[in-house]
């Protein structure tokens, strides 16, 4: 295990915010390193809203920005509103510079006497790069960026998902090491930059072991009856709304349970639509101690994405986690599942996802078949991810090829 090192991780969403893959990977990290969870950068929009609004937080007055310690290892950093991303000269350039000088120091306060390694997790941070004087490069992509805006784009005039494309191509030229979650994103990022790694999400086993032998059910789920089909997650555009608003419709007792913050910009019509089932319950999010509590308290796991470029690409986390529970899980035709039968029922069409739930439910009693989910999980752990992140980053500093079996 890679140890006294620092990290500086910029990081596409909050400490506080929903447990990602980001939060697993870099808390293992911190047991051993300095890591710096550096949070979404502020753009100028947002700036001048909360300055008019005199909402100013704590860590964003006109102070100078200190990392705050949050565990061992951990600390969290945040670039204040003063210094927001503004895409117009010269005011572009001084915040830019502001921001370096502000990261630099961050780096220094939290200790550590060699230079970082930076961790890059989304296209727009390649204008980061040596900022901190590092020694490596890391992009680690989870999911295919610019299919974000081939889905969603309103002006195809302004090309955006060219530009996302043509920002990643930068960043996977100067990185270092690449890190990918799912074999489709291996075959795209290769091309760019050949020491580019499969490293899929995992799951922390023990936890959902734990939960598992002492179950104990979220007060949120107390009144929903079985049988219970469980999605736990953000509810985001890659979900097929109009396919679980038909799997409510196919059977009013099944009881369709969504665990998670609804994050939607789009398909606003589709949701509403959804909500007004009488058999479908919206959680929302729970803390990330009761996740693992949540899905044991469900009969069948679902992972109802709709099918295109974001969802080819995706490894969901759920995945693992649903499958260290146990519980039946029903998928609709993605690769991240396309080898996976029998331990996932895969729906070829929508139109098939509600006879994959009933024969989901008819195998629920099933031990062994439960057991064999449990035992896949059991060698899918998050720290195994880290041992061979740590591998490749070790390899990669040392100038030594690393191939996808570790050698």
């Amino acid at each position: 295990m890679l140890s006294d090192q620092t990290f500086v991780c910029l990081t596409p969403e909050r400490w506080n915010g929903l447990w990602r893959n980001r939060h697993q990977l870099l808390t293992r990290f911190a047991r051993h390193n300095r890591v710096l969870w550096v949070e979404p950068r502020p753009y100028l929009s947002e700036a001048l809203h909360s300055m008019r609004a005199r909402r100013l937080e704590a860590d964003h007055t006109l102070a100078w920005p200190r990392p705050q310690h949050v565990q061992d290892g951990l600390f969290v950093y945040r670039d204040p509103l003063w210094l927001p991303l503004s895409g117009r000269p010269p005011l572009r350039q001084i915040t830019a510079w502001g921001r370096g000088l502000a990261l630099r120091a961050a780096v220094r306060q939290i200790g550590g006497g060699q230079a970082p390694i930076l961790w890059l997790f989304r296209p727009d941070q390649g204008d980061v790069i040596g900022q901190c004087g590092e020694q490596m490069v890391i992009y680690h992509a989870v999911d295919e960026y610019a299919a974000y805006e081939m889905e969603f784009q309103a002006d195809q005039a302004a090309n955006r998902p060219g530009r996302v494309q043509a920002l990643e191509q930068t960043i996977l030229r100067r990185a270092d090491l690449v890190l990918v979650t799912s074999a489709p994103l291996l075959a795209a990022k290769q091309a760019w930059q050949p020491n580019t790694h499969l490293v899929p999400n995992g799951v922390d086993f023990a936890e959902f072991a734990a939960a598992l032998a002492h179950p104990q059910e979220p007060a949120a789920l107390a009144a929903v009856p079985h049988p219970r089909l469980g999605f736990v997650g953000a509810i985001n555009e890659k979900v097929d709304l109009r396919l679980l608003s038909a799997l409510a419709a196919a059977n009013r007792a099944w009881q369709i349970v969504l665990v998670g913050p609804v994050t939607l910009r789009y398909n606003l019509d589709d949701l509403a639509e959804l909500r007004a089932q009488p058999n479908v319950h919206f959680v929302g999010a729970l803390p990330v101690t009761q996740v693992p509590h949540a899905i044991a308290a469900c009969d069948v796991c679902l992972m109802p994405y709709r099918i295109n470029a974001w969802t080819h690409h995706i490894s969901p986390l759920k995945l693992y986690e649903y499958l260290a529970i146990g519980r039946p899980i029903v998928s609709t035709a993605i690769p991240a599942v396309a080898d996976m039968a029998p331990l996932v029922g895969m729906a070829p069409d929508a139109a098939a996802f509600p006879g994959q739930v009933e024969l989901a439910l008819r195998q629920a009693p099933d031990e062994a078949a439960a057991a064999a989910r449990r035992q896949f999980a059991a060698g899918q752990t998050w720290d195994a991810r880290v041992e061979r992140i740590s591998d490749l980053i070790v390899a990669t500093l040392a100038g030594r090829p690393v191939n996808e079996k570790g050698d």
